[in-house]
């Protein structure tokens, strides 16, 4: 009895310690990056990749790309790499920018803004985000079959799959975090998986680490979820949760602790105070 009251007091002050984190809004870019996907900020350079266009995840027309937007919500260059299909999420190591682009990666300098390479994953149909692990290995996953793939020396095998909803991916060390089924998930350095947080709507989308055991969670209908050891609460002021937001994948800067997340359904980029943190 004693035991279980203590749980109750323990998950009362952990529900009271994440109910005090809120979000409050900087700025926002509405208009000015057409079906605006995913977001990246660079903390070395100090500016932010959106990729943008491509609502076609299937047909190769060139006709998507890459805008650059300043940390005080400017829209620097709105095509500042084009000649992409339908590109998602990205990751970056060294000045060099990694894009899921339909079933490829496509590999960016940032130093002179072009498209480098282009590598394949065998067997993927519709990438959806990347991340960068140990070692300088890759990995992204595929919504459409439900994969986690691993790419190294440019040649992939798929280390996850049948995960239902499969999205966002962040990398930690020897350890993945997935949005997966309604939920956040962690594949270890031995492929075993473990259900971190359940309750998630179907439509949780992007990913981002916080801290250690702490992630935000962007939905497609609008909501963010903050996650601190294993609870979950959905972030307020909300934005504008059912009303016709469709959010993508989000990035944060920790040292302002600023999280910016794109609004494909207002084809721009919104940037908000994490509160409390």
């Amino acid at each position: 009895m004693q035991q279980f009251f203590f749980t109750i007091v323990y998950l009362a002050l952990a529900n009271l310690a994440i109910g005090q984190q809120k979000l409050l809004p900087i700025w926002q870019i509405d208009s000015n990056i057409i079906a605006a996907k995913d977001a990246l900020y660079d903390a070395v350079e100090k500016r932010i990749y959106v990729t943008y266009g491509g609502n076609d995840p299937y047909t190769k027309d060139k006709n998507a790309g890459i805008a650059l937007v300043s940390t005080d919500g400017k829209l620097i260059y709105p095509t500042w790499v084009n000649g992409l299909h339908s590109p998602r999420g990205m990751a970056i190591t060294e000045f060099i920018l990694f894009v899921v682009d339909q079933n490829e990666i496509a590999i960016i300098d940032v130093r002179k803004s072009n498209i480098l390479q282009r590598v394949k994953i065998e067997g993927a149909t519709a990438l959806t985000d990347i991340a960068i692990g140990a070692e300088g290995i890759i990995y992204v996953t595929d919504t459409r079959m439900g994969r986690v793939y691993k790419m190294e020396k440019e040649k992939s095998s798929i280390i996850m799959e049948g995960l239902k909803n499969l999205c966002g991916i962040k990398a930690v060390g020897s350890n993945l975090f997935v949005v997966a089924a309604g939920g956040v998930l962690k594949i270890d350095a031995k492929k075993e998986l473990t259900r971190l947080v359940s309750g998630l709507p179907t439509d949780a989308y992007g990913i981002e680490v916080v801290s250690k055991n702490e992630f935000v969670v962007a939905c497609r209908s609008g909501a963010l979820y903050y996650i601190k050891d294993q609870q979950s609460i959905e972030l307020q002021p909300t934005i504008s949760s059912g009303q016709g937001i469709v959010l993508g994948d989000i990035s944060y800067d920790a040292k302002r602790k600023i999280i910016y997340v794109t609004d494909n359904s207002a084809n721009g980029l919104k940037a908000y105070q994490l509160l409390n943190k």
